[in-house]
C-alpha cells in the first residue's frame, strides 16, 4: 500500500562515466568538505580553550545542553549554523537556533554560546534571534 503512494522514480539521462561528471563530482566533494569543516568550526564554538574553561566551571556547551533538553533520539534541525562566515565573528554567530522536539512537541530552541565572546550579542545573533521568532 505504502509503495503505491510513492512517486515513481524519475528517469535520468545522466551518464556517470563521462569526464565532465567525474570533474563535477570531484568539485562538489571539495565544496562539501569545506562546508563540513565550517560546520565543525561552528560546533567547536569559541574553540577548545573556551570549552575547557566552560567545563571547568561545571557548565556544558550550548549544543550539549540542547541535546539534554530535546527528547532522546529526536532530531535537532539547526537554523543558519554558518551565520557569520567570512566575517570578523565566529562561524555560527555565537548563537544556536533550531527546531527540536521537547516532550513530544516541536519547539524553536535558542541559546547563546558562552564560548564565543562570553555569550555577548553579535549582529548575527540578532538576525538569528529574529528568524527564530518568525519560525515560532
Amino acid at each position: 500500500m505504502l509503495r503505491s503512494l510513492l512517486a515513481p522514480p524519475l528517469a535520468s539521462s545522466l551518464d556517470t562515466g563521462t569526464a565532465a561528471f567525474t570533474r563535477n563530482r570531484a568539485d562538489m566533494e571539495d565544496h562539501l568538505a569545506v562546508i563540513g569543516g565550517l560546520l565543525d568550526e561552528a560546533d567547536a564554538g569559541g574553540g577548545p580553550e573556551s570549552t575547557a574553561r566552560l567545563r571547568s566551571r561545571d557548565k556544558m556547551p550550548i549544543r550539549e545542553r540542547i541535546a539534554y533538553v530535546i527528547d532522546p533520539d529526536s532530531p535537532f534541525l539547526e537554523i543558519s549554523p554558518l551565520a557569520g562566515y567570512d566575517s570578523s565573528y565566529a562561524v555560527g554567530g555565537g548563537f544556536v537556533v533550531g527546531i527540536g522536539v521537547i516532550a513530544g512537541v516541536e519547539c524553536v530552541i535558542c541559546g547563546n554560546d558562552p564560548t564565543v565572546l562570553g555569550g555577548a550579542m553579535t549582529p548575527y545573533m540578532a538576525k538569528k534571534w529574529m528568524r527564530a521568532i518568525e519560525i515560532a
